[in-house]
């Protein structure tokens, strides 16, 4: 299983990966949170997989959580939001994939794809 944080500020950007993971059957989602403390919080308690990080959050945007936790410690990450000015920057952090928001069914499942691979190479 891929255990998997969501990290956006907005309800509607976490309901939006929470349904299209709940039809993933390799995925459990362990937490929410909607601010950047939290996510760094949630991050280090739980230990998760995967990260899917809003970029645009209260007390510490996504950039700031990478920094926060070390990039080299990091979790895979796939940043989920609405401003494609932070694309390039996403990668420079070693980011899986960028989703742009509102992102469809086809484009969460190639960021997804992404993440089994690295996965397993690690594994």
């Amino acid at each position: 299983m891929i255990r998997t944080l969501i990290a956006d500020d907005e309800e509607l950007g976490r309901e939006r990966v929470r349904r299209f993971l709940e039809q993933e059957t390799d995925i459990e989602v362990i937490g929410e949170v909607a601010d950047g403390p939290g996510a760094v919080d949630a991050i280090r308690t739980l230990e998760p997989d995967l990260v899917f990080l809003d970029i645009q959050m209260p007390g510490l945007d996504g950039f700031g959580v990478v920094a926060e936790i070390g990039a080299d410690r990091m979790p895979e990450v796939i940043f989920a939001t609405a401003y494609d000015r932070y694309a390039i920057r996403a990668f420079d952090v070693h980011a899986q994939d960028y989703l742009l928001k509102p992102f469809d069914r086809e484009r969460f499942q190639s960021a997804l794809d992404r993440v089994r691979k690295a996965l397993e190479q690690q594994r």
